[in-house]
């Protein structure tokens, strides 16, 4: 079969456009899914929701500064002066040293089921919280385990509060 010249230019022609466009049509950039936090969102939260973390009593700290829970949950304590961009640097941070706290080595007159249940919601809810990838998406999760996390940490201040307090009072230690 003979084609006409003007005929095989326009099939051509076809061929090119359909290798061009089919070629096109591949080299689409790849979605990236970036969602930025909104860390002024967060920050106005954690300053207006958060209540600043209980502290442990400073003869305490004094005195058991040995003792390696006492370092983290100073830390935590503070956590409010620092910048909310950092805090799952801090929340990493925590996470490590807790892995590194076994509580049967507790100090001795701190080793009772009353701390080491609170210990054991602290380090839950640290977990809990390096669990969550912050973004906008699941902003709301990351808030409430940031509050489920301040008062775990309260419950357990207060139970080494008490406890101290307790040994102060009946002489089992004596206050430095």
């Amino acid at each position: 079969m003979f084609y006409d010249k003007s005929v095989m230019h326009i099939i051509g022609y076809l061929i090119i456009i359909f290798f061009a466009i089919s070629c096109n049509s591949n080299k689409q950039p790849p979605i990236v899914n970036v969602t930025l936090i909104n860390y002024n969102q967060l920050d106005i939260y954690f300053q207006d929701s958060i209540k600043q973390p209980l502290m442990l009593n400073q003869s305490l700290i004094e005195k058991y500064n040995n003792w390696d829970l006492i370092g983290v949950v100073q830390s935590t304590s503070e956590i409010k002066d620092k910048e909310i961009e950092i805090l799952p640097f801090i929340f990493e941070s925590l996470e490590i040293e807790l892995n590194k706290i076994n509580p049967e080595n507790f100090t001795y007159e701190f080793n009772i089921p009353q701390i080491i249940g609170r210990y054991k919601v602290y380090k839950t809810n640290i977990l809990k919280i390096n669990s969550i990838e912050l973004n906008n998406e699941n902003i709301t999760d990351y808030k409430n385990n940031l509050k489920s996390f301040i008062l775990s940490h309260d419950a357990l201040v207060n139970m080494i509060n008490l406890t101290y307090y307790e040994l102060v009072e009946n002489n089992t230690i004596i206050k430095d």
